[in-house]
């Protein structure tokens, strides 16, 4: 079975990709602090509204979010995105 179903990516590429860019924090090459930032593995982006606010359902008229939602294959290793998000360090 395919590790991601209507891809015109090869699972052997994806796994590659994966491989050579895992999650990861963005450093400082000066410092070598972490920068609060990550990067991700390869994903797909679902309905984005990075252009345009989506509207405010819930608040007709009231201020829409800037929003996108990644879709990360089934076997992306998203241990750094979830201490992240447990810890706080992520803000959306």
């Amino acid at each position: 079975m395919a590790i991601m179903r209507n891809s015109r990516i090869p699972d052997a590429w994806l796994q590659e990709a994966m491989r050579t860019n895992p999650f990861r924090r963005i450093v400082d090459k000066a410092t070598g602090q972490p920068l609060g930032s990550l990067t991700t593995c390869p994903c797909r982006l679902s309905y984005p509204s990075i252009f345009q606010p989506e509207e405010n359902r819930l608040n007709p008229g009231g201020k829409g979010k800037y929003k996108a939602t990644l879709l990360f294959p089934p076997n992306a290793d998203l241990t750094l995105l979830q201490q992240e998000a447990l810890s706080g360090g992520l803000v959306g």
